[in-house]
């Protein structure tokens, strides 16, 4: 079941033109552990927050 973060991710990823693949590479994960946490099946690794707002140049607040 897709969750809101889910959603986000796959957003994030398409607006910036991304197939899964290259997502996961830059967050250093398997293709498989990306669709995982964007199908809401795993939990999203605290550290990615900061990874994703400095690879997409994110405002977090």
């Amino acid at each position: 079941m897709l969750t809101e973060l889910g959603i986000y991710l796959r957003k994030l990823r398409l607006d910036n033109h991304e197939i899964m693949k290259d997502m996961a590479k830059k967050l250093e994960v398997s293709t498989s552990f990306l669709s995982a946490v964007e199908n809401g099946k795993k939990k999203m690794p605290e550290s990615w927050i900061d990874r994703l707002v400095d690879l997409y140049d994110l405002n977090y607040y």
